[in-house]
């Protein structure tokens, strides 16, 4: 049946990420017996949908609700339409995620191979990093959220490339004849990427004079200039930008962290070797600095920032959730910090919201919502 089938993708996925990170010599803090640390521990699943609200002022994340993942189209701009109504100085937007950093991680469960092997490992950075001080400090800034995802970006695509190079993609065959390279008939010829780019950079100039009403007129008219060239992006405004923004070392992304943490990358010597860079990182000015973290330094933002017993409690909720699920997908799997979606409502309370983990979810189309 699905769900058999779907564990044993999920089998498959966790297998060869393990695989691949434990070769190359990734492990956290925590000294439990397995391969890698944390284990990979996947959930294919239909992951939360979510309200981000930014000022329209400037563009800043500055609240995220978990929505049901069924949401209709009129749900999302009824939801969108109720937020922007109750506060006229903020912008609202509804948005898919690809996954979400419980434990195990939710992944869509409608997405290419290569892509759900991507965002899997993405949010397995996302468990790594939560133990050191990087992670711990998610919440702390935007520079910091922009920091935890771009790593986790960065992480992910390499580590998803080394999976794909080693067994291939199933979905694909690698017989078949390839493809011409000429831009298919029907496909945008825009350069997306550029526009968006130009365009919040655009954005940020008018709204650092005041010009609100300018922006955003801005903002719509190169939405439906992009719509007329086939890329559909339901709403741009500044609650758009300040959810894709965090992801900055994608194509369409203007913060200079996302080149920064990439230049990191190709100074490191290994994989391991970056992370042991990062994920220590405490502001922007560290990544801008090259600064590797040193011992001392990453000790006292560990205990500055976590409870002393935070290791042992989530190191022993990694252990609950692996002895439930079974780890590789066989039998009941069960998440320790669970999404029930059947049980969301369309907007999730914000006491409720702030018991999950919202910090980790991952977005992997780059346009909002379009369809229910």
């Amino acid at each position: 049946d699905r769900r058999a089938a779907e564990n044993a993708v999920e089998a498959v996925i966790e297998g060869r990420i393990d695989a691949v990170l434990a070769e190359l010599g990734v492990n956290a803090r925590v000294p439990l017996p397995a391969s890698v640390m944390p284990p990979v521990n996947v959930e294919l699943a239909a992951p939360p949908r979510v309200l981000v609200v930014s000022p329209r002022d400037e563009i800043r994340r500055e609240r995220v609700v978990l929505l049901r993942p069924d949401l209709t189209l009129a749900d999302a701009e009824g939801i969108e339409a109720t937020t922007e109504a109750e506060d006229a100085s903020r912008s609202a937007l509804v948005v898919g995620s690809g996954g979400v950093a419980t434990y195990p991680a939710v992944v869509v469960n409608s997405g290419s191979y290569a892509a759900t092997v991507e965002t899997a490992a993405h949010e397995w950075v996302h468990h790594y990093l939560a133990f050191y001080p990087l992670g711990i400090r998610y919440f702390t800034s935007d520079d910091l959220r922009t920091v935890n995802e771009t790593v986790a970006d960065i992480v992910g695509e390499e580590v998803a490339a080394r999976v794909i190079e080693r067994w291939g993609d199933p979905t694909v065959d690698a017989s078949a004849e390839p493809t011409p390279t000429a831009t298919p008939s029907g496909m945008p010829a825009v350069d997306r990427d550029a526009v968006l780019r130009d365009l919040r950079l655009e954005v940020d100039a008018l709204l650092a004079a005041g010009r609100v009403e300018d922006a955003e007129a801005r903002m719509e008219a190169v939405r439906l200039e992009l719509w007329e060239e086939g890329v559909r992006i339901r709403r741009i405004n500044q609650a758009y930008f300040a959810w894709f923004g965090t992801y900055a070392a994608r194509p369409d992304a203007t913060d200079p962290i996302g080149a920064q943490l990439r230049a990191v990358r190709s100074g490191s010597a290994s994989l391991p070797d970056f992370l042991g860079r990062v994920r220590g990182v405490g502001s922007r000015g560290d990544v801008a600095t090259n600064r590797r973290a040193d011992p001392a330094r990453h000790a006292a933002l560990f205990a500055r920032d976590a409870d002393p017993a935070i290791t042992d409690v989530r190191a022993a909720g990694l252990l609950e959730g692996l002895e439930a699920s079974g780890r590789r997908g066989s039998g009941a799997r069960r998440c320790v910090h669970p999404v029930d979606h059947r049980a969301l409502p369309v907007v999730v309370n914000h006491a409720a919201a702030g018991q999950l983990p919202v910090s980790f979810l991952t977005t992997t189309s780059r346009s909002a919502l379009t369809s229910p």
